[in-house]
């Protein structure tokens, strides 16, 4: 009997510990449901984007966003979630993320090879989260995994 009990409160442990780590995704984009040339707002309303100095589009796969700041901007629902938030996406250039929802912060952005990440604060009773993501170079730079 007691090394069933300490079987159960070990199982039961597992079970917390495992719920506790366990990640709640608000917003994800691979642009698998996308074409090629199709612009952000032709995949998703809530996508809106701004040419720069060049188009930003699908292209193999990722979104192309144009040169000399242009960008793309995804306004998501967060369905009452709030605190700190981690975003993770794949670039092969620089790219600048900023927020036009009032009181949101950005952490540093971290880069490993095309990995990039980045933690976002957002106050609760915050119901949608505006992220801009703008090309910084004079060159496209892909943007995928979201």
């Amino acid at each position: 009997m007691n090394k069933f009990l300490r079987f159960s409160v070990l199982a039961i442990l597992a079970i917390v510990c495992n719920a506790s780590f366990a990640q709640t995704v608000i917003w994800q984009e691979d642009w698998s449901t996308a074409t090629k040339d199709q612009t952000p707002t032709d995949v998703k309303a809530n996508y809106t984007f701004d040419n720069g100095g060049g188009t930003t589009k699908i292209y193999n796969e990722a979104l192309l966003v144009a040169k000399n700041k242009g960008s793309f901007t995804a306004n998501i629902v967060l369905n009452g979630a709030s605190g700190d938030m981690t975003l993770r996406f794949k670039t092969n250039k620089t790219i600048e993320i900023t927020s036009g929802t009032a009181g949101v912060t950005l952490g540093e952005l971290t880069k490993n090879g095309n990995d990039r990440e980045i933690t976002i604060s957002v106050p609760s009773g915050t119901a949608t989260l505006s992220l801009t993501f703008t090309s910084t170079t004079s060159s496209n730079a892909r943007l995928d995994d979201i």
